[in-house]
């Protein structure tokens, strides 16, 4: 399953590669394509991941899912 998020606080693509990273540890997520250019972060799921899981591999970082985007 996949899933679409816009994501805050990113700004070179070192974000992109640190975003990216922290999300591809969250149980439950094969892949994560982080967009800079649109602020928004793809995920593949093999089950629904809660965003609250999300939220938590960001915390400590200058980055939030702030909304699953459209």
């Amino acid at each position: 399953m996949k899933n679409k998020y816009s994501v805050t606080g990113m700004t070179c693509n070192g974000c992109v590669n640190t975003v990216q990273k922290l999300l591809k540890n969250v149980s439950g997520v094969q892949e994560a394509n982080v967009s800079l250019s649109d602020g928004s972060v793809e995920l593949t799921q093999d089950r629904d991941v809660p965003v609250e899981a999300l939220k938590i591999a960001l915390r400590g970082f200058p980055y939030a899912i702030v909304e699953r985007a459209a």
